[in-house]
């Protein structure tokens, strides 16, 4: 297993291509760093993110313009926020690393296994789509309308936003970012079977069977064409982990502990 690298502790900002990168360090153990789903950031996840602190150093990193980070310039992309996660490597001078995504942080996770294979060890992934044909009937409709769902939002969209209020350093721009944000969710991703069959790093693929975005079909046929990957069930949980936290670090941590044995 990884030594824990000698990285800030806490809660700090990184200047990163043109915007104030809010990230936390905490926990004991190797690192793994975390990457948050749609519109979030870390304080929308913190009982998963606590549940991984009990096993790894974790790093936690929200995005452009999300959870306690500042609004950059330019679209917000699957593409955009995984580039920008690797120059917050370089700057924290991590040359790999065991990396975790939930939802969109799990997209970031499949560009960075495309795109950056140099600059991880392996990655994890939970509640992720491949592409947006994958989707569920509810899931299509919900990525396709969220530009006007974020007008009045309800349910989980409602906590994104009242949290926003409450964290983020520039409040009034939520608004933008999702507008931002919802053109990506629109049309993307759009990885296939080419694309993904050419993934070299080790991979973790957590199903979840009470999903309302992903269907089991579409974990089952990422696992496929992911070479060498592992399929791994949560039975009961959902889009977001909740009380299954722990059952999903458990996890996790056993992958990443293989992977270091390897």
């Amino acid at each position: 297993m990884a030594t824990p690298l000698p990285l800030p502790r806490g809660g700090f900002t990184v200047r990163i291509n043109g915007f104030d990168m809010y990230c936390e360090v905490e926990g004991e153990g190797p690192l793994l760093v975390f990457l948050p789903g749609a519109f979030a950031g870390v304080d929308v996840f913190r009982p998963l993110v606590e549940a991984f602190r009990s096993r790894f150093t974790v790093l936690t990193a929200d995005a452009n313009g999300q959870g306690r980070s500042t609004l950059g310039p330019g679209p917000i992309t699957y593409v955009s926020m995984t580039a920008d996660l690797v120059r917050l490597f370089d700057h924290l001078g991590i040359a790999e690393a065991d990396c975790f995504g939930l939802g969109d942080g799990g997209c970031c996770g499949l560009h960075l296994l495309v795109d950056f294979s140099h600059r991880i060890r392996s990655v994890s992934i939970s509640s992720t789509i491949y592409a947006i044909t994958a989707y569920t009937a509810f899931g299509r409709d919900r990525v396709t309308t969220i530009a006007q769902q974020m007008a009045a939002p309800q349910g989980f969209l409602k906590a994104v936003k009242d949290i926003y209020a409450q964290v983020s350093p520039n409040p009034d721009k939520f608004d933008e970012m999702a507008r931002r944000a919802a053109k990506t969710w629109a049309s993307q991703p759009s990885f296939n079977r080419a694309i993904l069959s050419t993934i070299e790093k080790p991979t973790l693929v957590i199903a979840s069977d009470r999903d309302e975005f992903v269907p089991d079909a579409a974990f089952r046929r990422l696992a496929e064409w992911i070479p060498g990957s592992k399929l791994k069930q949560i039975p009961g949980m959902g889009h977001v982990p909740g009380v299954f936290s722990d059952v999903l670090s458990g996890l996790v941590a056993k992958f990443v502990a293989d992977v270091g044995e390897v």
